[in-house]
């Protein structure tokens, strides 16, 4: 049995990331496209990988520390960190 391939691509809704997500896409790799700002463009790489058979789950956290202690309610952060959502 083979190796599940599965990778998470940070960026994913930008330039280079939305690069190395489609080309792993293309490679077959079932992926978590990671953004922040950019959801309109890693919701269309979402898209475009699932309508094309690929497997993809968009994820949107910050990643810097310093953005999690800005004075975020504990219910403000439940709701970032929510987990993979579906594409649309």
């Amino acid at each position: 049995m083979a190796a599940a391939k599965i990778a998470l691509v940070t960026g994913a809704g930008k330039r280079v990331g939305w690069a190395i997500a489609s080309g792993l896409a293309a490679r077959g790799y079932a992926l978590g496209l990671h953004y922040n700002s950019s959801a309109a463009g890693a919701g269309e790489l979402c898209e475009e990988i699932r309508s094309s058979g690929g497997e993809a789950v968009l994820l949107k956290k910050t990643t810097s520390p310093h953005r999690r202690r800005r004075g975020r309610s504990s219910e403000k952060r439940r709701r970032r960190s929510a987990g993979p959502s579906a594409c649309s």
